[in-house]
């Protein structure tokens, strides 16, 4: 029989091994495309992610509702958990570090040649450095937000790329809003049944069959 102390200090070990396996599967689990909001609620974005081919998500806007200032429109084309698919604008093939932007920002300046386009990129995807947070940290079902971190802009602040998915019962994702709420943060509005849990089934093509909102 193995002494007392010898008896603790196997104890402490395995705990600590544990521990540290348990926070390291944590860490490799993690994923975009499936997020667990340790609230009862998981989400599944692996269909909605653009893969090689497919064109990317595109929405073009910027004027704030309810201001009395116009402010000017830009194009965005991004992807969700994934780098921008697609065949890239000219004014953006070239930049550096585009093979993983998420996310675009493209100033056409109100001319209708590409070839004085001002091209940015406003989010870069990784799936270490993306970030997957709930809209409503009490209530699940509101929906999910999504947000990469981009080039700086010309005072070095970071652009921040935001998109929020929220539940709605629309089988086509489909980004509705583009707005710069804060400097040099963007964030896009994208209604569908993608930004509800998966404790909220769609069936005949209607999520929760058509009964209501789930909760």
């Amino acid at each position: 029989q193995l002494p007392r102390a010898n008896m603790m200090g196997i104890h402490i070990y395995c705990v600590a091994f544990l521990t540290f396996f348990q926070f390291f599967i944590q860490i490799q689990a993690f994923s975009c495309k499936n997020f667990d909001s340790h609230s009862g609620a998981t989400f599944d974005l692996t269909d909605i992610s653009r893969i090689s081919g497919q064109p990317p998500f595109t929405v073009e806007d910027g004027d704030l509702p309810c201001t009395t200032k116009v402010e000017q429109n830009f194009t965005y084309i991004f992807n969700v958990c994934g780098a921008v698919s697609g065949k890239l604008p000219k004014a953006c093939s070239l930049l550096p570090g585009v093979n993983t932007a998420g996310a675009l920002q493209i100033n056409t300046r109100g001319t209708y040649s590409d070839a004085d386009d001002y091209c940015y990129v406003v989010g870069k995807y990784s799936e270490a450095s993306t970030q997957v947070a709930l809209l409503d940290s009490n209530d699940p079902t509101v929906g999910l937000q999504l947000t990469y971190g981009g080039d700086t802009c010309q005072d070095g602040t970071q652009r921040k790329f935001h998109i929020q998915m929220s539940c709605a019962d629309k089988m086509n994702a489909v980004p509705t809003h583009a707005l710069e709420l804060k400097h040099c943060e963007y964030t896009i509005t994208m209604p569908s049944v993608y930004g509800c849990p998966l404790e909220c089934p769609v069936s005949n093509r209607r999520l929760c069959g058509g009964n209501g909102h789930c909760a």
